[in-house]
């Protein structure tokens, strides 16, 4: 189904009118910062505490119920653009809202029904740094998410019928078939479009999709978040999918494994969860899937192993790697092990 987002998604954020032009929005403003002050002196002090955390961007665009909690204490205010954000700051935002953050110069994405953790982004854009072909593989990974799954319902939505009896026309109210919201939802992540992914996933649970097959609307929408890089909201969709999907049975959910652990540990390992990635890439590699993405998941392996001192087992997967991989285009990759975190 095709959900056009705001425009706050759409268009460049100058473009978008500024909050508080007026008096009265000059003072909420001045209110807002007294509290946020006040706020800041009782939980942390003042001085040198306070300096410690430096401004890293900005509110540019909000749309929705988006709150903020500047130092990552719980007190929760609604946000406004032009609100600072430091490495503490949490965002919240519910069902169909979302903000657009001017992160240390690039733009960050904060999606709906999640709680943004503005150090877990910072971490993510500085591990990220190092592995280029991020954006490639997530281009891959898009295609083999949507190619799993139930087949969906043949049920058409909104249907248009005449009345017999008169000349206007009414809309047949038809309720929506949760089958075929997640074989949109599917079509929305092949294309890219993962907000109106999340939006259709979202109208499963308001309809409920107990007749789905167990995990795949969480496995759907752990993926959509991962091709937003918020790793944070990925990591909890799909550590929820892998359970029900591990214990399923059937060819499509052993052949949607190897996509979640993948994502599951790049997610870990991109929130600075070394030793939960570790564990979740070596489950995939031992699946010996030999997947497109296979050396992105051993070179992040790599890096976790070194990234905990584990020397003695980044030597063991190297070797593992050296033999895997001989001849192939990857082969210069691993040739040694990655410089430390």
């Amino acid at each position: 189904m095709n959900r056009s987002q705001p425009d706050a998604w759409r268009h460049d954020t100058a473009d978008l009118p500024l909050i508080g032009a007026d008096i009265g929005s000059r003072l909420v403003g001045d209110m807002r910062a007294a509290t946020f002050m006040l706020v800041a002196v009782l939980v942390i002090g003042t001085g040198p505490a306070f300096a410690a955390d430096t401004v890293v961007g900005s509110i540019t665009a909000l749309h929705g119920s988006v709150e903020i909690d500047t130092l990552g204490k719980g007190t929760f205010l609604a946000a406004v653009r032009g609100d600072r954000v430091y490495s503490a700051t949490v965002l919240r935002t519910g069902p169909g809202a979302g903000a657009v953050i001017d992160l240390q110069g690039s733009p960050a994405h904060v999606p709906p029904s999640t709680t943004f953790r503005i150090a877990d982004a910072l971490e993510g854009a500085r591990r990220t740094k190092r592995f280029a072909w991020l954006p490639s593989v997530i281009g891959v990974l898009k295609d083999a998410v949507a190619s799993f799954g139930s087949s969906g319902s043949t049920v058409v939505l909104g249907s248009k019928a005449a009345e017999v009896s008169g000349s206007d026309d009414e809309w047949v109210v038809e309720v929506d078939d949760p089958a075929v919201l997640l074989l949109d939802a599917r079509g929305e992540v092949r294309r890219g479009d993962y907000l109106d992914a999340l939006a259709d996933l979202d109208a499963i649970d308001g309809i409920g999709g107990d007749e789905l097959p167990r995990g795949e609307v969480a496995f759907l929408r752990g993926s959509a978040y991962f091709g937003l890089s918020d790793f944070a909201t990925a990591r909890a969709h799909l550590e929820k999918a892998e359970p029900p999907i591990r214990g399923r049975d059937d060819p499509e959910a052993k052949n949607m494994l190897p996509v979640l652990l993948f994502q599951l540990g790049a997610s870990r390992f991109f929130l600075g969860q070394d030793e939960l990635a570790v564990s979740t890439l070596c489950a995939y590699i031992a699946l010996d899937a030999k997947t497109d993405w296979d050396p992105f998941a051993y070179q992040l392996l790599l890096q976790a192993l070194v990234n905990r001192g584990e020397r003695t087992k980044a030597q063991e997967v190297l070797a593992r790697a050296t033999v895997r991989f001989a001849g192939t285009r990857y082969e210069s990759d691993f040739k040694a092990l990655p410089a430390g975190p």
